[in-house]
């Protein structure tokens, strides 16, 4: 069986990466990042600045080691889904502790 021009064209031409495809979740998710970082970099000018930016950094780091190993636990077929709930009772114990 002989392939066509139009399908040897087609098979040819590099694919992109899932993440990277018109329509897919990702993109929305990175152009509403994007457009948010962008009106907070307009409307506050210290927003990008060294001292916020570490911070974010330094305080989105616990969240996305939470979210890394949650993962690691769902995909392995583990449905432990209380790290949410351990996470909620040291807030609000620790809040608490700070009030007084």
């Amino acid at each position: 069986m002989k392939m066509t021009d139009a399908a040897a064209t087609k098979n040819s031409l590099p694919r992109l990466p899932r993440f990277i495809r018109i329509g897919s979740g990702q993109m929305g998710l990175l152009a509403i990042v994007v457009v948010l970082w962008a009106i907070f970099s307009l409307r506050a000018p210290g927003f990008l600045s060294h001292f916020n930016l570490n911070s974010l950094g330094r305080s989105l780091g616990i969240d996305i080691v939470v979210g890394f190993s949650q993962m690691v636990v769902l995909a392995t077929g583990g449905m432990n889904l209380s790290v949410g709930a351990i996470g909620v009772c040291s807030v609000m114990t620790i809040a608490i502790c700070c009030r007084r």
